[in-house]
C-alpha cells in the first residue's frame, strides 16, 4: 500500500543575484558578497546554486534508530531534474526496509517499511537539494562570518526554521513549533563532491534518527518510469 503525503509546508531557501565565484559544480559556488541583501533574493539565488543539474545515482550507508529498533545497510537514491527522487534503503541481508518517491515536494512512501522516512523538505535537504515550496515566508538574512549566512523563516502559528548556509552549501536546518523539532546537519568535507559525505537527521518529538553516509555518485541516463513508483 502506497502513502501520498500532502506537500510539505516548507521553503527552501536560495541566494539570488548575489555576486558568485563558481567553481567546478554548480553546488561548489562561492559566496563573494550577500551583506543587505533581502532574504527573498537569498532565497533565489541559492536554490539555482544547489538544484539537479543532471541525473545522478547516489550509493550510501545508512543508519537508523528509534526507541526499540535499530537497523543499518546500504541505500540507493535516483534523482533527476527538476526535482524528482527516489530512496530505497536495504539492510545487509539485501531485504527493503523503507522506499519513498519524492516528486517536488510531495512524498509518496511505501508502507509497512519499518523504517520511517523524513519529510520531503528533509531529505532533498540531505541531498543539498534546496526545493522551494508554500508554508514558510523568509523574514531575516544574517551573514555569521564571510562565507556562512543564516536565515530565519516564519510560518503559520508558532513554527519557525533556521537555516544556516556556507560557501553556498547547506549545513543545518532547524524546524520548531506546530509540535515539532527536528533538525538536519550536513558535511561538506569533500569539496569536489556534488552531494554532502554525510546527513543527520533527527526527529526529537519522536526519538528517531537517520543517519546518511555517501559511498558514490554518478551520473546517470534519464531513469525509466517505474522508477518513480515505489513498489516497482
Amino acid at each position: 500500500m502506497l502513502r501520498s503525503t500532502s506537500p510539505v509546508r516548507w521553503i527552501l531557501i536560495a541566494f539570488a543575484s548575489l555576486p558568485l565565484v563558481l567553481g567546478g559544480c554548480g553546488g561548489s559556488a562561492t559566496v563573494a558578497a550577500a551583506a543587505g541583501l533581502p532574504p527573498g533574493e537569498v532565497q533565489a539565488g541559492l536554490q539555482r546554486v544547489t538544484a539537479l543539474d543532471q541525473s545522478y545515482r547516489v550509493v550510501f550507508q545508512w543508519e537508523y534508530q528509534e526507541p526499540g529498533a535499530r537497523f543499518r545497510g546500504e541505500g540507493v537514491a535516483r534523482l533527476e531534474p527538476p526535482y524528482r527522487g527516489r530512496l530505497d534503503l536495504f539492510t545487509a541481508s539485501g531485504d527493503r526496509v523503507a522506499a519513498a518517491v519524492l516528486t517536488g515536494d510531495n512524498l509518496t512512501v511505501l508502507e509497512g517499511m519499518p523504517v520511517a522516512v523524513p519529510p520531503a523538505m528533509m531529505l532533498w535537504g540531505a541531498l543539498g537539494v534546496l526545493h522551494p515550496t508554500a508554508g514558510f515566508r523568509a523574514s531575516e538574512a544574517r551573514r555569521i562570518t564571510d562565507a556562512e549566512i543564516e536565515l530565519h523563516y516564519r510560518g503559520t502559528g508558532a513554527e519557525s526554521m533556521v537555516l544556516r548556509v556556507s560557501d553556498n552549501r547547506m549545513q543545518r536546518l532547524d524546524r520548531l513549533g506546530d509540535g515539532r523539532r527536528e533538525e538536519l546537519r550536513l558535511d561538506f568535507s569533500s569539496p569536489e563532491a556534488r552531494f554532502p559525505r554525510e546527513a543527520l537527521y533527527r526527529d526529537l518529538v519522536a526519538v528517531r534518527e537517520l543517519r546518511l553516509r555517501i559511498e558514490s555518485e554518478e551520473s546517470v541516463e534519464t531513469y525509466p518510469a517505474h522508477v518513480w513508483i515505489p513498489d516497482a
